[in-house]
């Protein structure tokens, strides 16, 4: 069953609210990860994050916090991916990319990526 994905304003401004306030909120609030963890994964897919690739082969070592900001689209998402699908078959990856605030950091610059894509297109 395929997912139905879509790419519009308000779903991208939500993954960032959302992923930002996991960026910038101590771990010690626990009923704001409870409420925002599951938001977070669904907006991702509503906007469009996961993409179909190999990512079980994708030999691109695990992102740290400062380099996610050298990362393009494709590898951001890519990142994403891996981490999202990983939960399937790891259970908790989901919950430790939180914790370490990669998958915050990789749903926040995504959406910087698009923001910054929809104004060059406008512009031009």
């Amino acid at each position: 069953m395929k997912k139905e994905t879509i790419d519009n304003s308000a779903n991208w401004e939500s993954l960032h609210q959302v992923a930002s306030l996991f960026l910038s909120n101590s771990q010690q609030h626990v009923d704001v990860v409870q409420e925002f963890d599951i938001e977070l994964f669904e907006l991702a897919y509503k906007v469009g994050v996961i993409n179909g690739f190999d990512w079980m082969s994708w030999t691109e070592p695990a992102p740290s916090l400062e380099a996610i900001q050298t990362f393009n689209r494709t590898i951001t998402k890519r990142h994403i991916t891996r981490i999202l699908c990983a939960e399937k078959f790891s259970w908790g990856t989901y919950d430790e990319n939180i914790k370490n605030k990669i998958l915050p950091a990789l749903c926040v610059h995504l959406c910087e990526l698009h923001i910054g894509e929809i104004k060059h297109s406008s512009s031009s």
